[in-house]
């Protein structure tokens, strides 16, 4: 006569089964063959308390078991403004916004982006946790271009992008820039600053107007114009 029966485990497939703490690989509703006798059961699931159960397996019958999870989290949306980058325990989730399912407990969250101040937060993710959770935003870090021209009313261009026209002072994030001041009928002028924090950067551009000549020789010789070495002749 069998000494043994069979167990079965309902699950997703996402637990951890401990049979007398010693662990077990399993698939959903496939059947165990035990010696008939008394067990232990443990089965851990991710963000779930651990289910503990006994149970009795007899000759030649299965014992199915079914448990029930009580869940220890929370489904939370987190939102930050300008689609800054939301890092959870030191892991960058995503920019903008985030949804994950947290265990219970506390949690480190910080907001980043290139050139500004990050910001953070301690959550204490409980039962009575609910969002969205907004999150502080990162703080910019400024510094202030003061732009002038003569003649005035050039455009000015920040990476090529168009800010408006001189005097113009400005408050930008710190960092690497390329200014273009331009008007129509004048040499453009261009440079660059490396701007830091809480710094004041002047630029003053001076524009000259441009006109078109036509340098002949005889016979056709080199041509070098504030020492420059600009080609030969005809230019």
């Amino acid at each position: 006569k069998p000494k043994f029966g069979w167990f079965v485990l309902s699950g997703s497939g996402d637990e951890k089964l401990y049979i007398d703490d010693e662990y077990r690989t399993y698939s959903p509703d496939s059947r165990i063959e035990l010696s008939s006798g008394t067990y232990r059961i443990r089965i851990d699931k991710p963000l779930h308390k651990s289910f503990s159960t006994t149970v009795q397996i007899k000759d030649s019958l299965l014992f199915a078991l079914n448990p029930e999870f009580e869940p220890v989290y929370r489904d939370l949306m987190f939102e930050v403004a300008d689609n800054a980058e939301i890092w959870i325990g030191g892991r960058k989730m995503a920019d903008g916004s985030y949804r994950s399912k947290l265990e219970y407990g506390v949690y480190q969250i910080q907001t980043r982006k290139d050139n500004h101040r990050l910001a953070q937060m301690t959550l204490e993710v409980t039962p009575e946790t609910t969002g969205p959770i907004i999150l502080p935003a990162p703080e910019p870090i400024t510094g202030t271009l003061e732009i002038t021209s003569q003649p005035i009313g050039a455009d000015v261009y920040l990476n090529d992008i168009y800010e408006g026209k001189t005097p113009l002072e400005i408050k930008v994030l710190i960092g690497n820039y390329d200014i273009s001041v331009r008007q129509n009928g004048l040499t453009s002028f261009n440079t660059s600053v490396d701007l830091s924090e809480n710094e004041y950067e002047k630029v003053n551009a001076s524009l000259s107007r441009t006109f078109s000549a036509k340098i002949l020789s005889d016979p056709r010789a080199d041509l070098r114009i504030d020492d420059v070495n600009c080609g030969k002749t005809p230019a």
